[in-house]
């Protein structure tokens, strides 16, 4: 099941429906999901400590408790509790190029508007979805985008209302694309690529580094929780999200995902929908990836503005070249 529009961010848990004060939005805004975010913490007045940096975390081995200490305005002290839930996500933490250049003022790994980059010409580094969001917005906003990509193509990953949009953008020459070319150093100007043995040197204004980001693993380590060396996961039983090297101590979020955040939340979500089906339990699919929904889906229907629009088998459904065209974007 998915939902041609989708202006509401609602939990059934809770009952909070967050909506725009303007008008409904085909998307939540990032506006409509923190003041979700916000009404849940004062319904259940979870009490919320903030500019305190964990430190490190031992057990106490008279009471067995789990012993916080953080460093903050009133400087260390120590927290106690029975149980940790490590939810430290990874935007905190870009993942670097290490290339000459990366530190200038007019060099980002992070995207916040596009009007400051009108009229400015704009390389994007990276083919996965924030470097595809980005693009287009800077693009209509009135920059002149290139996105370098070290990959033939763009990201498998990238939401299905964004890509047909950004490869028609591409493919028209609206944006310039750089695939299968990697950045070997930023000047203050430009933006030195090399593509199969040959530079070329890209004017830039503004240069965005969407090249993802990654767990506090020195925190981690900090604590005394161990993470496999090759994929950067914390030790972990899969089904309980327990540390492996401390009791009591549970994972949830993009840390489970070590150096590749986009399994954990797509294709892992999936499996596990598969085989919780494959026990017999029925299951109603609400969810935005409508391609990957109708491959493990029985049965589909197409909401629009609120009404069934269509429904039908769901192999059905991905065969249909009207919902191909209208609800999935593709031409």
């Amino acid at each position: 099941m998915f939902s041609h529009y989708y202006s509401q961010l609602e939990s059934g848990a809770t009952g909070i429906i967050a909506e725009s004060d303007i008008a409904p939005l085909e998307k939540p805004t990032r506006l409509e999901a923190l003041r979700y975010y916000r009404r849940v913490a004062e319904m259940f007045d979870l009490p919320i400590t903030f500019g305190e940096t964990v430190l490190s975390l031992t057990t106490d081995a008279a009471t067995r408790e789990l012993v916080v200490r953080t460093r903050g305005t009133k400087g260390e002290q120590d927290r106690r509790a029975r149980a940790v839930v490590f939810a430290v996500g990874y935007y905190d933490h870009p993942n670097h190029l290490n290339i000459p250049g990366e530190d200038l003022p007019h060099v980002s790994h992070y995207y916040n508007e596009a009007h400051s980059s009108y009229r400015q010409r704009v390389v994007i580094v990276g083919g996965k979805n924030s470097a595809a969001e980005a693009a287009l917005e800077l693009h209509r906003s009135g920059a002149k985008v290139t996105m370098v990509h070290r990959r033939a193509t763009l990201g498998a990953s990238i939401k299905y209302w964004v890509k047909p949009d950004i490869e028609n953008r591409i493919a028209e020459g609206s944006i310039a694309a750089r695939f299968e070319s990697k950045v070997v150093e930023i000047t203050p100007d430009a933006v030195v690529i090399e593509h199969r043995g040959r530079k070329e040197s890209l004017p830039a204004d503004r240069v965005f580094l969407m090249t993802g980001y990654h767990a506090d693993f020195d925190l981690l380590k900090a604590c005394g929780l161990e993470i496999d060396p090759a994929t950067n996961v914390p030790m972990h039983d899969a089904s309980t999200l327990e540390s492996s090297s401390v009791s009591n101590v549970f994972f949830a979020g993009g840390v489970l995902a070590g150096k590749d955040t986009a399994p954990i939340f797509i294709e892992k979500i999936f499996e596990i929908i598969i085989e919780i089906n494959k026990q017999g339990t029925p299951i109603l699919l609400v969810e935005q990836n409508a391609l990957m929904a109708l491959e493990v889906a029985q049965r589909g229907y197409v909401l629009e503005t609120g009404k069934v629009a269509l429904a039908d088998d769901a192999k059905a459904l991905r065969e249909n070249e009207d919902v191909r065209k209208t609800y999935l974007g593709e031409e």
